[in-house]
Order: structure tokens, then sequence, then C-alpha cells
């Protein structure tokens, strides 16, 4: 019994030592661990921009906690990152493939106990800077058949000039006179010539021999033109290869602008034309162009004559054009033998001259004779008197209607004096 009593009081001590130590002893917490991260890789391109992203930087916590990340050891304080990683120049700084073609930084990443850092690698790509590679620049080619010739660019020393120019055979130039550049080159062949800054005008007309050696426009780039009268006249070589559009935005005088270009057949229909008051002769000569130019807005232009004189090619609509402050029409469509459209609609209240417009056109008796009936029912109010309607070699339909437009009111009523090859019956 005494045995009894003291296995038992054994236990009593050993349940209570038991219920002591759970009491006062809780559950061991989980052990923190620092987030994982390892070294990485960003290539950019030297002109990235401090509000682009460079990339982002990845980490782990392996407890999943909530980590943000910061630079330790930074490089010419060239970067900053955000807490979320995303990586950036800071502001105000940029990057050169030429000082350096590559940048490594510390990045740290923390979970509020514990942080962790990797070794961050930026590649710089190299960028052409050359002007030719520019998209600001005004580019061009010319070719030279034999060694040591020489080109010229045509200006007008009237205006001011200050822009740098890459002559495309490793010669650079910075020119700040409005006297014509020159080159010469040691090597026949094919060159691209870049220019960038203040250019206002480019002159070929005045320089007929020169104008041969220039063989295309490839970009129009950000220059700013003053003129383009006289731009590419006898440029008979010259192709059309440029996809932006030049900024016209204070041309006026658009005159002969493409003078006898023989082989430009460029897409300039988006062209702003706005303030433009001067087209006589644009395209006087152009053989080969045809351009769809008809939602140009030559509502401010002026005078109109020989601008498409022997434009051998061109047939595009022109009938929506705002003609109604043009005052001379001469030969406008002269020796145009493919043209062929519907003016009718040309409000004409402004003319003092269409001598020889059509002449020898493409303009069959319908069209001639929807002309003769648009503009001869807009009513006398609007008709100009005295005018000498030019146009030989086409005849108009014989039709009640257009003779009564062509006999009745432009001549007799108007006092127009029309030098046509009569009337035709037609279909």
């Amino acid at each position: 019994m005494k045995n009894v009593m003291k296995s038992f009081g054994a236990m009593i001590v050993v349940s209570v030592l038991i219920w002591s130590c759970g009491k006062d002893d809780g559950p061991t917490p989980p052990k923190n661990t620092a987030p994982t991260i390892k070294a990485q890789e960003f290539t950019v391109d030297e002109d990235i921009a401090d509000t682009e992203i460079i990339g982002t930087v990845q980490a782990n916590d392996p407890e999943r906690d909530a980590i943000e990340f910061s630079i330790k050891t930074n490089d010419n304080n060239l970067f900053e990152i955000t807490k979320a990683g995303d990586l950036s120049l800071a502001t105000g700084k940029a990057l050169d493939f030429e000082t350096a073609a590559q940048h490594v930084i510390t990045v740290q990443v923390g979970d509020g106990d514990k942080t962790a850092t990797a070794t961050v690698t930026i590649k710089v790509g190299d960028v052409d800077e050359s002007l030719a590679a520019d998209p600001g620049s005004f580019i061009t080619t010319w070719r030279t058949t034999v060694a040591n010739e020489e080109i010229v660019i045509a200006t007008d020393n009237s205006l001011i000039y200050d822009y740098a120019i890459d002559w495309g055979d490793g010669t650079e130039e910075n020119i700040a006179s409005g006297t014509s550049p020159t080159h010469i080159y040691a090597s026949a062949g094919t060159y691209t010539v870049a220019i960038k800054g203040v250019f206002p005008r480019i002159n070929m007309i005045i320089e007929d021999g020169y104008a041969l050696k220039l063989m295309s426009i490839e970009q129009w780039g950000s220059n700013s033109w003053e003129s383009m009268n006289g731009a590419f006249g006898y440029c008979a070589n010259m192709v059309y290869n440029a996809t932006d559009v030049p900024d016209l935005s204070k041309v006026t005088d658009m005159s002969n602008m493409f003078y006898e270009s023989a082989t430009f057949n460029g897409e300039i229909g988006n062209w702003n034309t706005s303030i433009a008051t001067h087209m006589e002769g644009v395209f006087f000569g152009a053989t080969a162009f045809n351009g769809d130019i008809g939602n140009w807005d030559v509502s401010n232009v002026t005078t109109m004559s020989t601008m498409f004189y022997g434009a051998t090619s061109f047939d595009q609509p022109l009938g929506d054009w705002d003609v109604s402050n043009v005052t001379t029409m001469f030969s406008m469509f002269r020796d145009a033998a493919a043209f062929n459209q519907n003016l009718g609609g040309w409000d004409l209240s402004s003319i003092t001259s269409l001598s020889n417009m059509f002449d020898n056109s493409g303009l069959d008796a319908l069209n001639y004779s929807n002309i003769l009936k648009g503009w001869g029912g807009q009513g006398n109010v609007f008709i100009p008197d005295g005018i000498t309607l030019g146009a030989a070699g086409v005849k108009f339909c014989n039709d009640a209607d257009t003779t009564y437009f062509h006999d009745t009111v432009l001549v007799i009523q108007n006092g127009w004096t029309i030098n046509d090859e009569g009337s035709v019956a037609c279909q």
C-alpha cells in the first residue's frame, strides 16, 4: 500500500510539471528567410528616354511577404528604381554607347526584415547618330560620273541659313551662309546627302546643269521651308522616295517647284498647301507626274498659269478644288495630253485669263461640254466678262444645252472669245 501511494505521488508530480511547461512555452514561430534575387541583365538603345522603363527587376520571397526594391550601388547616379522593381534612367540622365557600353549596379530587395542583393547589368546598344540616319534630316541622293566631279546645291542668299551637312563620303560641314554649298567627290558614284538645321530653300532651277545630278528625294525631315519656288526645277533624273511630308506651313510660293522634272511622280496628295498663293508652273514639263492631288487646299492660290503645261501623263480629278481666288489660268493644261476631267464646278469669279488653257489637252467633247455648261450655268453675275478661253484641238458636243452656254451665255452675253475646234455630234 505504501508503494502504491509513492507511485501515485510521482504521477502527480510529473503531471504538474507537464502542465506547467505547456502553460509557459508557446509554439515556436516560423523562421523568416531573406528574399531571393539573381543577377539580371537588360539591353537598351542609347537613346532611351528617362521616362521609359529599362526593365523590371525580378525577385521572390519564400514566405510570400511583400518586397520592395532599392538601388544599393548606383553608377554615377544614372539609374533609379521603383519599389515595385521598375528600373529607369534618373531624371535628366542619358546613356551614351561611346562613353560606356554597359553599366553594372547593385539592387537590393527587402521584405521588411531581411534583405538580399544582386548585380543588374544594363547593356547599351549603339544608335547610328549620323545625319543620314536622323529622321529630322532633309535627305537627297546625288550621282557623279567621273572622279573629282563637283555638285552644287542651289540656295537663296537673301535668306538665313545655319545647318549641318553630311556629304555622304565622310565629309561633314557646318554652314551659316546663304551661299550655295558645293562639294567635290573624289570618286564617281551615288552619294546620300543629309542636311539638318535652318535650310529654308533649295533652288535648283538656277543651276540647271547640276540639277541633273540630283537623283532622288529620300526624306523631308523636320526642316521648315520658306519657299519652294524653283526648288527642283530641271531635276530631270529625280525620283521621289520620301514617305514623310515637307513642312510647308510658311510656304506661299510653289511656282515651278517641279519644272521639267521629267521623272518625278511622287505621292504628294497629303501635303499642306493651305497658305500657298502661287502655283504657276508647278508641274510644267513633269511628264511622268500623275499624282492624286485632288485634296490639296488651293483656296488661297491666285495664279495657276502653266501649272500642268506639258505634264503629259497627268489625269487626276481636280473638280473639288476651290479656285475662287485664282486670277490667271493661261496655258494651265496646255499640252497635257492625258488630262480629261470635268472642271465644270470651278468658281471662275476672279478669273482674268484663260488663254490657251486647254490647248492640245486630252479633253474629250463630253468633258469639255460639261466644263462649258458648268461655267456658263453659274450666272452672268459670277461669270467674268471679256475672257479668252483657249481650247485648240478640242471640240464640244453639238447638243442644244452645250451650244447655248458656249455661243449665247459665254460668247454673246459675257463677251468671251473661245478658241476651240467647234462642235461634234456626241452620243
